[in-house]
């Protein structure tokens, strides 16, 4: 089960993308992850808009880096979305003989990292390499 040994390092030690999918379990494990009647906070201002937290404004993105995170997941083959729910303990059973579990497990991981690249999320790679300021 990779999500305890993870939270016990720094961020810095653990690669983006097993942070972003930490992130995803904890969503699905959460009740954010059904959509349940009006939204906790309303306008107050004659303005209609909303202030937010810091805090709030981290949240939400975390939430929706989730979504998206679950629905790249959701494009996967069956057998590459069961491998990434069985390492992270969504799902016990793994009953794919034909491939071995490592292997499905990494091309899963390949195959989240660029469904999540094309979605627009960073993960981690340096500005330079995607197209980002270059330093002089």
């Amino acid at each position: 089960m990779p999500t305890p040994q993870a939270e016990r390092f720094h961020a810095d030690e653990i690669p983006m993308l097993d942070l972003l999918l930490i992130r995803w379990v904890r969503w699905v494990r959460s009740s954010s992850a059904v959509v349940r009647g009006y939204p906790r906070r309303a306008s107050g201002l004659s303005t209609g808009a909303v202030s937010k937290s810091f805090e709030d404004m981290c949240e939400e993105s975390d939430t929706r880096i989730a979504i998206d995170t679950d629905t790249v997941i959701r494009g996967l083959v069956p057998i590459e979305r069961c491998a990434i729910e069985h390492e992270y303990d969504l799902c016990r059973v793994w009953r794919f003989p034909r491939e071995p579990f490592e292997i499905v497990l990494a091309r899963a991981r390949q195959n989240v990292a660029a469904g999540l690249r094309r979605k627009g999320v960073w993960m981690g790679e340096d500005l330079r390499l995607v197209g980002g300021p270059q330093e002089t």
